[in-house]
């Protein structure tokens, strides 16, 4: 069909991309000279000693963008992007390396869900879990990430107190159970209204029913909804030989 004397050229459609593109960059702009404020904050407070991450405040970001986002943008394009914006304000703020044991990092499916969440932080890799674990404790602004079912749960399991827990899960859009990849890091904790709390004990698990659960070598992972008191769970749980591994926010859910 040809196209009416009211409809729109292709050199007119062009131009509304490139002003719309243009209109984009302005507001990159914008939240970027807004992030450099963060920072200025953040280094007067101190508290880009302790980690540049929020994993709290991404999610709630996300979760809104993803709960207003128009029809015609897919969501899982819409998280690529404002993971490359989030990814690259942090590293703005701060240095930051990623810290993989080797079998997550040939494995390509689990190196392309590092990438698509840290985009272009750096990445170091080391021989286990154990290793990466280590290396997280001596330069704590840094993050790690491990699989579910590997050694890093073994110094929470000795009762080493400074072990670094659990701030978030791979990949972020989720159909739910298990997740693929665990965030470990030394992030503060914060609720979101809608967060898991992860535990680390022995093999048998009696108490409520949790969203996943998992064999970490002789140790048993239970991801509980909400976001549990870590005094209760010091009060209560702990006498029996479990530990807090960590509260996150939940992922984004997206029909399987």
């Amino acid at each position: 069909m040809n196209a009416g004397p009211q409809d729109p050229s292709l050199d007119d459609i062009r131009r509304e991309i490139d002003a719309i593109d243009t209109g984009l960059l302005d507001l990159l702009g914008q939240r970027f000279r807004a992030s450099a404020k963060v920072r200025s904050v953040k280094a007067v407070e101190g508290s880009l000693a302790v980690s540049p991450i929020r994993p709290a405040r991404e999610a709630m970001i996300l979760r809104h963008l993803v709960a207003r986002r128009p029809p015609e943008v897919p969501v899982d394009t819409l998280v690529r992007l404002w993971r490359v914006i989030l990814t690259s304000s942090t590293l703005a703020q701060a240095a930051v390396t990623v810290h993989l044991p080797s079998a997550v990092n040939e494995n390509p499916q689990l190196r392309a869900a590092v990438n698509a969440h840290f985009c272009a932080t750096p990445v170091a890799v080391h021989t286990d879990a154990a290793a990466v674990v280590a290396r997280l404790e001596a330069r704590r602004g840094d993050i790690a990430v491990v699989t579910p079912r590997s050694s890093w749960a073994v110094p929470l399991m000795s009762g080493k107190s400074d072990s670094p827990h659990v701030i978030g899960t791979l990949p972020l859009l989720s159909t739910g159970g298990e997740p693929q990849l665990l965030v470990l890091g030394y992030a503060d904790a914060q609720e979101t209204g809608d967060d898991q709390t992860l535990l680390v004990g022995p093999s048998n698990w009696s108490g409520a029913a949790p969203v996943w659960q998992a064999m970490a070598g002789p140790s048993r992972l239970v991801s509980l909804p909400g976001f549990l008191d870590a005094a209760d769970i010091a009060r209560d749980l702990a006498p029996l030989g479990w530990r807090l591994a960590g509260r996150y926010p939940t992922p984004i859910k997206v029909p399987s």
